[in-house]
């Protein structure tokens, strides 16, 4: 039967889904944006079978830090137009910057535990021998520890960025100066 506990647990799942409609709605341009830009995010938590998916984190913290800038100049220079989204989305660099950074998420992660551990992550297909228990406990501490550290490193480029954009300065051509 229904227990309390239930019963708020669905209808928070259902406010969260009415919440998403309607700002999906609201933000077209900005609920596309966003849904093309977090594709990795998406592919790294269907694959991430560990409990906390730390590889997702990793992901999806350096992801998003690559695509709030240009979340926020179609947000608030361009007022969500569609104009200027088919602009973003259909150049290349863009798509390129936002999908490298969410691949450096998941090579910061393994570099980390390669770091922390002095191995490579037990990889659960090709055993060749059993790791011990030691040995998984300390691979799943350093990649809480690699989820941590992209959380910090995607926060400081989003509070940069939004220092940049704040401050009168154009991001975009800023971040794309750079990779030339």
């Amino acid at each position: 039967m229904w227990d309390s506990l239930k019963i708020i647990t669905v209808l928070k799942m259902s406010i969260l889904l009415i919440l998403t409609v309607l700002l999906t709605t609201l933000f077209v341009s900005s609920s596309i944006l966003f849904f093309i830009g977090m594709a990795p995010t998406l592919c790294a938590a269907l694959i991430d079978k560990s409990k906390n998916k730390p590889t997702t984190v990793c992901v999806g913290f350096l992801n998003f830090a690559a695509l709030y800038p240009y979340l926020l100049t179609l947000f608030i220079r361009h007022h969500n137009s569609p104009e200027y989204l088919v602009e973003l989305v259909f150049e290349p660099i863009n798509i390129v910057f936002i999908y490298v950074c969410a691949l450096l998420g998941y090579v910061l992660q393994q570099a980390i535990i390669k770091l922390g551990t002095g191995q490579t992550p037990p990889n659960p297909e090709f055993k060749v021998r059993d790791p011990s228990r030691k040995q998984l406990r300390r691979f799943h501490k350093y990649r809480g520890v690699a989820a941590y550290f992209s959380a910090f490193i995607a926060s400081l480029f989003i509070l940069g960025t939004t220092f940049v954009f704040f401050s009168g300065g154009n991001v975009i051509p800023s971040l794309l100066n750079v990779i030339k």
